[in-house]
C-alpha cells in the first residue's frame, strides 16, 4: 500500500461514539498530501487539513482544507468540507461551530482583510471584523455571541449587536 508520514491529527470520535477520524500525510511529493480517514475510510485529499468537527448528534462531520491556489501556486484557498462537500474558497476559514441542534455549521471567513461570519443566516453578522474568536451559540440555538476586533478595538456581538468597544 501507499506508505504515509504518520498521523498529523486526531483521532477524534463523533460525540455518539459511532464515528472515528484522523489525518494522515502521504510520502508523495505532490501539492495535495492529507487526507482525512472518516470510519477508516479515505476522503479527498488537500494540501492541509486543519480543524474537525462532528455535529452534536454526531451525523455530521466538517473539517477545513486548503490547497494550492490554481492561478498562483504560492497562495493556498481554504475551504470548508462538510459532510463531503465542498464550499465555496476562502482566504482563510477557521472557528467551525455547530448550533446545539446540529442544524447549522457557523464559521469565520476572511477574504481580504476582512473577516465575518458565514452560515448565519441573518444579515446583521455580516458585520466586518479584523478578527472574530470564540463563537458560542446558545443551548437553545437561538442566539449567538463572538468577540470580534476591529481598529484595534473588541466588540462582544451578541446577536448582531455590538457592546461598547474595548481596548
Amino acid at each position: 500500500g501507499e506508505k504515509y508520514k504518520g498521523i498529523n491529527q486526531g483521532p477524534i470520535f463523533s460525540p455518539d461514539g459511532k464515528h472515528m477520524a484522523f489525518v494522515i500525510s502521504s510520502n508523495n511529493l505532490t501539492d495535495y498530501n492529507n487526507t482525512l480517514i472518516l470510519d477508516g475510510k479515505p476522503q479527498k485529499q488537500y494540501t492541509e487539513i486543519d480543524e474537525i468537527a462532528f455535529s452534536p448528534d454526531g451525523k455530521h462531520i466538517s473539517y477545513t482544507a486548503s490547497k494550492a491556489d490554481p492561478t498562483n501556486k504560492l497562495l493556498r484557498r481554504y475551504y470548508v468540507i462538510r459532510d463531503g462537500e465542498e464550499s465555496e474558497s476562502y482566504d482563510w476559514i477557521g472557528e467551525l461551530t455547530y448550533t446545539p441542534d446540529s442544524s447549522q455549521l457557523i464559521y469565520v471567513v476572511r477574504n481580504g482583510l476582512s473577516q465575518y461570519l458565514v452560515g448565519w443566516t441573518r444579515k446583521e453578522f455580516q458585520a466586518l471584523y479584523d478578527q472574530i474568536t470564540d463563537i458560542i451559540i446558545s443551548p437553545d440555538g437561538k442566539h449567538v455571541a463572538f468577540k470580534g476586533m476591529r481598529r484595534k478595538e473588541w466588540y462582544a456581538v451578541i446577536d448582531g449587536h455590538e457592546s461598547k468597544a474595548y481596548m
